[in-house]
């Protein structure tokens, strides 16, 4: 209730009925991403026009799938009505951005008003993790290796690690411990960092076995090099089998 009344303080007009459609969610973004804003209209339901409020600031108002009126100061070139919808897209989110959105649906033929409300939060992506090693070399020419992935000034995130390319699985926490054979030199483990509340996350992929062989940072850079030759090479074998079928065909022709 209180979050209808602070809502309809500024724009409260007795020829219209006001409702609530649920209490404000939060909706978490990341720096420079876009959002739509939550809109959730009965498809039956005829719309006169939608005024959309910033904290205060009425900086669009909305009709027929168009954008009738735009604020021509921190919002101007940034709003963007999806297509089929009648939600408001801000793109290129800055930390300026975060605060309370407010969606007044103006409907006929009845003089109501449904009021959707969001708090938005803009927030920086999370560092790329740091990944530690120590390691033990074994009889057989192998590692023994425990791998530390943090994040500066990062608590309360939630860290996994998975195994490959393909992102399979290996284990939860901070913390993984690999037995290694000069069979495993080629592996490579992701650490990815999360806070569950607001979705914001990011990774490190990283090769073990050069990281205990070299205790260097080219362990990074060698599982993103292979990752994109993992992803390239298949177009290029495609092509190239194209091209001499082609070619092939031209021939016997």
């Amino acid at each position: 209730m209180i979050y209808l009344l602070i809502l309809l303080s500024s724009i409260w007009d007795s020829r219209w009925s006001y409702s609530l459609a649920a209490p404000p969610q939060d909706v978490f973004r990341i720096l420079g991403e876009s959002v739509i804003l939550p809109l959730k209209i009965q498809e039956d339901l005829k719309i006169k026009y939608i005024h959309w409020d910033f904290e205060e600031l009425r900086f669009a108002e909305t009709k027929a799938g168009e954008i009738v009126k735009g604020h021509a100061g921190r919002f101007r070139g940034r709003l963007l009505i999806p297509a089929g919808s009648n939600s408001l897209q801000i793109q290129n989110l800055t930390e300026e951005d975060s605060g309370l959105y407010s969606a007044y649906v103006f409907t006929e033929p009845h003089s109501d008003v449904i009021i959707f409300a969001c708090n938005l939060h803009v927030l920086r992506r999370l560092p790329i993790p740091d990944v530690k090693a120590n390691c033990t070399e074994t009889v057989n020419g192998g590692y023994n290796a425990t791998l530390y992935c943090s994040v500066k000034d990062g608590e309360g995130l939630i860290y996994t690690w998975s195994r490959g390319l393909l992102a399979t699985p290996a284990t939860k926490g901070p913390t993984l411990h690999l037995s290694m054979t000069s069979g495993d030199s080629s592996l490579c483990y992701i650490c990815t960092a999360e806070n569950r509340t607001s979705y914001n996350n990011n990774s490190v992929a990283i090769s073990p076995w050069r990281l205990c062989e070299s205790e260097s940072s080219w362990a990074i850079p060698y599982c993103a090099v292979k990752a994109i030759l993992t992803a390239a090479i298949p177009p290029v074998l495609l092509t190239l089998i194209a091209i001499t079928h082609f070619r092939t065909r031209r021939g016997n022709a």
